[in-house]
């Protein structure tokens, strides 16, 4: 795990830096001021290309063309006396207020937010600022109030864009942002995730075309006023898949299911009422219905006494126990240091209730899963004192196996579909069928096996047949009534075309099934990175970027060889 993390910090730290160059370069910026004033320097390359540094942690350089001006940036930015056409901010996060005051301004803040406002009166008309900022920078309140300074200073934020992974290790994990700057307001926010490299350009081209893709991997234009950040971002789009998963239920909202709301008191202890539920406010800990299963103080949950004719307050702590709760509880956590909820917060969630007997199935299922799992750990201590005893229901275990595994991958592929396409995860609804002209398609097909090819070439992936782009479940059902009459023949012409296309050798990471959905047939595909270099049709090679499937010749594919699969020749 901490070799994975010193490589994704390395990548990183290329991606940020490959960022400040090709900005500079899209809007054919000339003189850089750079303020170094971090000592983990996401952007430690730019020294290299700034007319002038101010550096706060002073490094060595070789680079005699640049004017370095050691301090500290709030106090000696009055030594610059020149515009700039790119300020870049290298700049510590969370620091403690402090105030600033000049003929025009008087205002106290975060030190860092005045030391970026301060810089950026040293910025040319068509100039930018990047800077690296908190992560709950433009969504708290804090950040609100200077927004109104910031703004009438004419300055606005354009873009923001979430950090690569990991490129503070091993000092800190948080993943902070990077805001660009200029002095013209946009007609909406641009957010993008850089995860390498690769990913620069066509953020970059996206952002300059203002072109909104479907992916935050290429850039995507929201509306400033409703975007809470990255997290809640990806944690609202999967809410909106989860929904589709609840259509049957009716959705009410916990402040119109509840009698009595109260939050905990220091040192008093809620009074035992039936069908409450208690959910904590702080932290991660689960969602109960009874008190004797709390974990924290009193004071730290909230008591929802709930409407016994709509729902059971056993079957809501379930809700918030499943993938769509635990996202929901996550989204009003928000981007504080120490995760909080709000009672208004709370009061809002939307809950999908089935009726009464439903709701009591659910309930009953979960006791007998809950049996289930006390009998297995029984089982497991006597296992050593009587090993015949597996031999005499290893048929039921094998046929409890087949239920739950199902169930299992179906899960999978929900959660799959719900983050959307990626780097490591695609969509595509057929695989033979052209559903614009009902026939079999060969070019489908090789649409399909190319991204295998790449999944193998790249970091593995998983592919789903009989999922559109949008992420509704299509299935495969017509193409195999169509073309195979059955499921085994649609899977035997699938593994002939691996076996022609792919090949053999590749057989030991590429996993497929077919997985019911909703009663309907995907295809699941899993692929583990390859070991050795894979071709489709023995000739032409592909890898995944993001979210697509590119492939790579000459200079470009010998260099990608070289360095993902060390010592193997291009044979």
């Amino acid at each position: 795990m901490q070799k994975l993390k010193e490589s994704e910090k390395k990548i990183g730290l290329l991606a940020t830096n490959t960022l400040a160059e090709k900005i500079k370069d899209h809007f054919s910026l000339n003189s850089v001021l750079y303020i170094n004033a971090s000592e983990f320097s996401a952007f430690s390359k730019v020294a290299d290309i700034a007319d002038v540094e101010i550096a706060y942690y002073p490094k060595a350089t070789d680079n005699s063309n640049t004017s370095i001006i050691i301090g500290d940036p709030f106090s000696v930015l009055e030594q610059v006396d020149d515009n700039y056409d790119l300020i870049i901010g290298d700049l510590p996060l969370g620091y403690k207020r402090v105030e600033w005051k000049d003929e025009n301004i008087n205002i106290k803040a975060r030190k860092n937010w005045i030391i970026i406002l301060k810089s950026l009166f040293k910025l040319t008309r068509d100039g930018y600022g990047l800077f690296l900022a908190e992560p709950d920078i433009l969504w708290s309140q804090e950040w609100n109030r200077f927004t109104t300074v910031f703004n009438d200073s004419g300055f606005y934020i354009n873009a923001i864009f979430n950090s690569p992974k990991n490129i503070f290790f091993p000092e800190m994990s948080v993943r902070p942002t990077i805001i660009l700057v200029s002095r013209t307001e946009g007609t909406g926010l641009f957010i993008a995730e850089i995860s390498d490299v690769d990913s620069v350009v066509p953020i970059l081209h996206n952002l300059t075309e203002n072109t909104s893709s479907h992916y935050l991997e290429t850039g995507i234009f929201v509306d400033k006023s409703n975007f809470k950040g990255f997290n809640n971002y990806n944690i609202t789009k999967q809410i909106e898949k989860l929904q589709t998963q609840y259509k049957e239920f009716k959705a009410y909202r916990l402040v119109d299911i509840s009698t009595e709301i109260s939050l905990g008191k220091q040192n008093k202890n809620f009074e035992e009422k039936d069908n409450a539920l208690y959910v904590p406010r702080v932290g991660n800990s689960p969602v109960v219905h009874n008190l004797r299963q709390t974990t924290l103080k009193h004071q730290n949950y909230f008591q929802f006494v709930l409407d016994q004719s709509v729902v059971l307050n056993e079957y809501v702590s379930l809700f918030f126990s499943s993938d769509l709760g635990r996202l929901v509880l996550e989204s009003l956590y928000g981007g504080t240091i120490v995760p909080t909820i709000t009672k208004n917060g709370l009061e809002q969630v939307s809950i999908p209730i089935p009726n009464i007997n439903e709701q009591k199935i659910i309930i009953t299922a979960n006791h007998k899963l809950e049996k289930l799992e006390k009998s297995i750990d029984d089982f497991k201590s006597e296992l050593s004192l009587n090993p015949k005893s597996a031999i005499s229901i290893q048929d039921k275990i094998d046929d409890t196996l087949r239920i739950l595994n199902g169930l299992s991958d179906a899960d999978n592929i929900q959660s799959l579909i719900r983050k959307g396409e990626s780097k490591t995860v695609e969509f595509k609804q057929t695989f033979s069928l052209n559903i614009r002209t009902g026939k079999k398609d060969k070019d489908l097909e090789k649409s399909s096996l190319k991204t295998i090819v790449a999944f193998l070439n790249t970091d593995g992936g998983n592919l789903l047949i009989g999922v559109d782009d949008e992420g509704d479940v299509t299935g495969l059902g017509e193409e195999m009534a169509k073309f195979h009459k059955n499921e085994d023949k649609f899977r035997l012409h699938f593994n002939n075309l691996i076996k022609a296309k792919i090949g053999e050798d590749f057989y030991p990471f590429i996993e497929c099934r077919i997985v019911d959905i909703d009663e309907m047939k995907v295809l699941f595909v899993e692929c583990k990175p390859s070991t050795s270099p894979c071709y489709y049709d023995g000739e032409d090679f592909f890898v995944r970027t993001n979210p697509a499937t590119d492939q790579l010749k000459g200079p470009k594919l010998v260099n990608y060889i070289e360095i993902r699969f060390p010592r193997r020749s291009l044979g």
